[in-house]
């Protein structure tokens, strides 16, 4: 074999996980790696040539896309190793109509009741109606991605000239093939690899698989009251509306987990709520005024690992963290949950409850009394019912069914949901880059001409939240100030852009004094690394959004609660902020002898693996190799009979001459 053709970079991996239950997208490669002749697989035609016994075994088909179906990939998994050894995928939207590989019940199993969740069988009474589940998938080969256009066409190129014709009689002849090398360690579920990797039990340190962990990150309205070291216990009079959203998101794929419609758009709504409620509610009306709780839950992609941990840290009275010198919050302290779920449309707004409270029937009709005031093109509608969606607020009534929470989504309609072209394109996201030209951190007037794109639809979402939650703080009509004001769409512009495009962004500059930002999105995959990116950037922003500028120097604004940021222009300024941020790691990982089967937490773990890496190679026809072979064998055979020969006569050939020659005394010293 000859594998000096060609080296195949811009190789993305399958992410391999596992719970207590089941191994999600479990791949196994074998030592030395998978390798397999190159198949383009574009059509039914090329699906059902591999389908029917075809002469050249394994192969490793080239997928497209749209033929990325759970149907074909199920039939490819079905042949065996023996004849499919691994799958590229390679980027392609031609003809692309959905792509989601998500169950139609995302976080099934962590849910209120397991009786009322919805049935992946019935797409139109689901969650996600265009999933199809292979994220659940065992694979027995490695699964790439390619998506660079160059290395895309190599291995295009090299198959349509080696492999692509006179299908039938392919062995006669040398074939494009590629090597795959991604050996995943993970072994089984969650407690059979947390077993294994238990460095007490085991002689050879060796660790197969890490818990997925992060931080969520919070911050208050109003700043709250600090207490001695030995006074943190929580006070009942102390009320919270706690308004939550998930920014996290999943993939099939490393690396790529961009989440555009499924996790930012409601990610960047909540964080437009709370850039305008803090313009417009600087500080309490009324001393009774209710506090807002913001908190921003990473892992909820994965049984809500965290919702469940902030739940957990609750109920034991350890939220927030003592060193934070305030008082705890408990679960009784909140009045009312706002769930921001997925917001597909921005049109409709479900507002979803499992229990009848008053708040949720006066939610819903103020949100259509502003949304008629100001003609949003809003509709909010009550979805009284114990089949909720998949959002954080499950964590909060599985503990207290009757607990009061609401969760705000839209109808489902993100045809590529947790995929890896769930990005600015399906978003029809376009950077209008106007933030230059003027201080988008201030409300703007929504009486002004706007644009039918997505920045505008979602600075009338977070404005009109706001509005609603500014009437349920207060009581009282907005000051005739702010009656015309909203959420500036310039910011919301500037945050798709940081979190969609490129990490070297207005935004992000103004809050870091980094002059070397890197130019990719930060990642949002809650992983196994604590410190990523985008948990870092959710806590600037949140900071930046919550603070109240303050007059003190850079050298005065070191240590929180204040934070120096270099602000607009790069001309610095100190905020008292108000944010902080906890762990969200499954309390499954922190219970001493936990039961992995008692399906009470999050248990969700990464595979550790190897580098990954690919090369191509000219494969010899079988003609050719059983050639060698056969030319190899008689070699050998010959070899073998030649020193036969050699060795019976070696008396002969190798005899001993009688030398007449005197042998010289030895030298004296």
């Amino acid at each position: 074999m000859h594998f000096h053709l060609c080296i195949i970079i811009g190789l993305v991996n399958f992410v391999v996980l596992g719970n207590s239950l089941r191994t999600k997208d479990k791949i196994y490669t074998k030592f030395g790696g998978s390798s397999g002749v190159l198949h383009l697989l574009r059509s039914d035609a090329d699906l059902k040539f591999l389908l029917e016994k075809p002469p050249s075994p394994p192969y490793i088909p080239v997928i497209v896309p749209r033929m990325f179906t759970r149907e074909n990939i199920l039939k490819l998994k079905d042949l065996g190793t023996s004849v499919i050894n691994g799958i590229i995928l390679i980027n392609d939207r031609t003809s692309l109509d959905t792509f989601s590989h998500e169950s139609r019940c995302p976080n099934q199993y962590g849910g209120l009741l397991l009786k009322q969740t919805c049935d992946v069988d019935d797409p139109q009474n689901s969650w996600n109606p265009f999933g199809t589940d292979l994220m659940n998938v065992d694979f027995d080969f490695p699964i790439f991605y390619v998506f660079q256009d160059g290395e895309i066409k190599k291995l295009v190129n090299c198959t349509e000239k080696f492999n692509n014709f006179d299908m039938e009689n392919q062995h006669y002849r040398s074939l494009c093939s590629v090597e795959i090398n991604s050996l995943m360690s993970a072994a089984g579920s969650t407690a059979t690899c947390m077993r294994r990797s238990d460095l007490v039990r085991n002689l050879v340190p060796t660790k197969y698989c890490d818990p997925l962990k992060g931080y969520n990150v919070y911050g208050t309205l109003f700043e709250r009251e600090q207490v001695d070291d030995d006074d943190h216990a929580s006070d009942p009079s102390e009320k919270f509306i706690l308004v939550t959203t998930r920014t996290d998101t999943s993939s099939l794929f490393d690396g790529f987990y961009r989440g555009a419609m499924s996790s930012l758009v409601p990610f960047a709504t909540l964080m437009g709520v709370a850039q305008y409620l803090n313009a417009v509610l600087p500080k309490r009306i009324d001393r009774n005024n209710s506090n807002v709780l913001f908190v921003f839950f990473n892992g909820e992609s994965f049984d809500y690992i965290g919702s469940q941990r902030f739940v957990f840290d609750m109920q034991r009275n350890v939220f927030p963290a003592n060193k934070t010198h305030q008082r705890q919050i408990n679960m009784e302290n909140i009045e009312l949950m706002i769930d921001i779920g997925t917001l597909d449309d921005l049109r409709t707004l479900n507002v979803y409850h499992p229990s009848e409270f008053s708040a949720a029937d006066k939610f819903r009709e103020t949100i259509n009394a502003y949304n008629s005031a100001h003609r949003f093109g809003i509709t909010a509608i009550d979805k009284f019912q114990a089949n909720l969606p998949p959002f954080s607020a499950q964590s909060f009534l599985r503990v207290n069914e009757s607990f009061p929470a609401m969760i705000l989504t839209g109808e489902p309609k993100n045809r590529f949901y947790q995929s890896i072209y769930d990005d600015a394109q399906n978003l029809n996201f376009t950077y209008m880059n106007r933030s230059s030209e003027l201080d988008f951190m201030e409300l703007e007037n929504i009486t002004l001409p706007g644009q039918d794109n997505v920045q505008y639809k979602i600075r009338n979402m977070s404005t009109l939240i706001g509005m609603v939650l500014y009437d349920f703080i207060t009581g009282e009509e907005l000051p005739s100030e702010f009656v015309n004001m909203g959420v500036n769409v310039d910011f919301v512009d500037e945050f798709l852009h940081c979190f969609l495009v490129t990490s070297n962004c207005t935004l992000f500059r103004m809050l870091s004094d980094d002059t070397n930002l890197p130019e990719y999105p930060p990642i949002r995959y809650i992983g196994v690394n604590t410190g990523n990116e985008a948990f870092l950037w959710t806590r600037e922003i949140t900071g930046f959004v919550l603070g109240k500028k303050v007059e003190k120097s850079e050298d005065e604004c070191k240590y929180l609660p204040y934070r120096w940021y270099s602000g607009v222009n790069g001309s610095g300024e100190c905020k008292l902020t108000t944010h902080n941020y906890t762990e969200a790691i499954s309390p499954a990982f922190l219970i001493p002898e936990y039961d992995w089967t008692s399906n009470n937490y999050s248990t969700w773990t990464e595979s550790t693996w190897s580098e990954i890496s690919a090369r191509m190679y000219l494969r010899p026809s079988t003609s050719h190799e059983a050639f060698s072979f056969a030319t190899g064998f008689i070699v050998m055979l010959i070899s073998f009979v030649l020193v036969f020969l050699i060795n019976s006569r070696s008396d002969v050939l190798f005899a001993d001459s009688t030398s007449t020659t005197p042998i010289a005394p030895p030298a004296s010293c």
